[in-house]
This record gives structure tokens, sequence and C-alpha cells, in this order.
């Protein structure tokens, strides 16, 4: 086989394992009747603590919370998208979980956008925790709980293709021993 249509075969697989695996989320909350779907939640609807409105922005105290009320639904993913300044390196989303315990998943931030991977029917609030220190400055936040649009990366899919390529060419440049030069210094 060619080596173009050993890569063409590479993409396609690539963009099957983005469909499939990494946007499982959304293709369980997009047929789940009882979930809720496209669930938007913006600042105005969120319960702030130890957070100080400043005009249209709020400025945030030492360990600030954001609370989201969810009353005992589904969830499979949940998007929150962000305008804060100083960039936060991590978000961390909390739930409760239906035994009464806590859970937390922590979603790393990517131009302004979190994404959070729950898969749980969760108690009566998520809790999103923008970093731990104070005077962070938060514009706008919209957060979305089982959102059902495809969020495709290109960037899995040009992995799964570069691996593949990097992978042919070094068994390409590797050669095969000669044994029979061992074999006959034995004999």
């Amino acid at each position: 086989m060619k080596f173009y249509v050993k890569v063409i075969l590479s993409l396609l697989v690539g963009v099957f394992l983005e469909l499939t695996v990494f946007q499982l989320g959304a293709w369980r909350a997009r047929f789940d009747p009882s979930a809720p779907k496209d669930q938007r939640y913006e600042l105005a609807d969120m319960t702030a603590v130890n957070w100080e409105k400043d005009g249209d922005a709020y400025i945030s105290g030492a360990d600030p919370i954001l609370l989201l009320p969810s009353e005992g639904m589904r969830v499979y993913r949940v998007t929150a998208g962000f305008s804060a300044e100083p960039k936060p390196g991590e978000i961390t989303l909390y739930y409760q979980k239906a035994d009464g315990s806590q859970a937390a998943v922590k979603g790393d931030v990517l131009k302004n956008r979190a994404i959070f991977s729950v898969n749980k029917t969760v108690g009566p609030e998520l809790r999103l925790d923008i970093g731990e220190e104070a005077g962070r400055r938060l514009d706008e936040l919209s957060v979305v709980v089982n959102p059902t649009g495809l969020d495709i990366s290109v960037s899995r899919i040009v992995a799964v293709v570069l691996v593949y390529v990097c992978g042919s060419l070094l068994f390409r440049i590797q050669r095969m021993p000669d044994y029979t030069r061992y074999i006959q210094k034995k004999e």
C-alpha cells in the first residue's frame, strides 16, 4: 500500500476517534432524554461567594466560589467560557454525588475556556473555583451544562496522523540485522 494512502487512512482513523471517543459526552447528552440539554448559566444566574461586584465585573476575594443551581440532574459535560484577568491556570468543578460525598473535576484552561467531563447525577449545586488567589477580575462567565454541540479538536486529529507518520518513518529507516554473519561465525 502506498504511503499517502496510509496517511489518508490514519487521518480517517483520527477523525473517527475524535467523533467517537473524545466526543462521547456530547453524544450521550444529545441522546439521553432524561438529561437537560444546553442549559446555560450566565454570571448573573450564579451565587458569588467571596466576590465583590465592580460595575459589570466581579473582583475575587480570598478563596472565591461560584455556585450554580443543579437540582439533581444528570451531567455529562460542562463547558465554561470566561473573560478573566489574570487568566487562571485551571478551574475546578465540584459536585455532590448521589451518596452525599463531594467530588472534583479539574479543567485545564485553553483560550479562555474550560471543559469538564462529569458523567454523574449531581446534587443540589455545582461549584466553580476559578483559582484561589484574590484580585482576579472576572468580566464575564458563561457555563453550559450538557452542551450538545461537538467540540472537535483538530490538534488531536493531527496528533494521530503525526504519530503514524513518525512511527512509519522510524520503521522505514530501521535496517534489518544480518543474522547470516552471526550464524557463520559460530560455525
